[in-house]
């Protein structure tokens, strides 16, 4: 269920928080960075959130990323292209723990998210969390399907979390294939439109 990811999410951070390590939390939108953040907030952990609403600050946010005991939550890849590094002690407490809250359409964004820990030799780890109702399995896999997996964790939870890991995966390949036949429909149609409404030569009409 959503509402056990998201308590999974939040136990995760706080176990992690609780030994100094530095947390980096990706989320797909605004609202379910706000909501996180402000759970861990009454929890009682102290969060910097980085979203579209502080893109000017987001450079100076993520860059903080690696210090000890300290939680950042971040839209998708936000302050993509700045360097999270380690403070001082940090490599010794396990570096920094990147969690993706929510598998993305498009697995390399996942994978990019992932690899902001372990960065130039620094250690690092890293979770990645997954509900039967997180969008891309909503759009990208059948009803009937997720219903099965959502059963099944009640009876054999290592069997549907294998389960549960593949049917991801396929549901990422067919979201990527179908965004990459939309972009080649977009593109046939400019060039057609390009083509068609491209005018003579005005001295060759004179």
């Amino acid at each position: 269920e959503e509402s056990e990811k998201w308590d999974g999410v939040v136990d995760s951070v706080m176990q992690v928080h609780a030994k100094g390590q530095p947390v980096l939390v990706g989320t797909r939108n605004i609202h379910e960075s706000e909501k996180l953040a402000r759970t861990l907030v009454a929890a009682g952990a102290r969060v910097e959130l980085l979203n579209a609403r502080r893109v000017q600050e987001e450079a100076g946010i993520i860059a903080q990323a690696g210090r000890k005991g300290q939680i950042t939550i971040a839209t998708n890849m936000a302050g993509r292209g700045t360097d999270i590094r380690l403070e001082d002690g940090v490599g010794e407490l396990g570096g920094l723990h990147v969690i993706v809250s929510e598998r993305h359409d498009s697995g390399r964004i996942d994978r990019q998210l992932v690899g902001r820990c372990a960065r130039q030799g620094d250690p690092g780890s890293a979770q990645l969390f997954t509900s039967v109702e997180d969008s891309v399995l909503v759009k990208h896999t059948y009803d009937w399907l997720r219903y099965f997996i959502r059963d099944l964790l009640t009876k054999h939870k290592s069997a549907a979390r294998w389960l549960l890991l593949w049917v991801t995966q396929r549901a990422q390949k067919n979201a990527e294939t179908l965004s990459f036949r939309q972009r080649k429909n977009v593109l046939r149609v400019d060039t057609w439109l390009e083509q068609s409404l491209t005018f003579g030569d005005p001295e060759k009409m004179s």
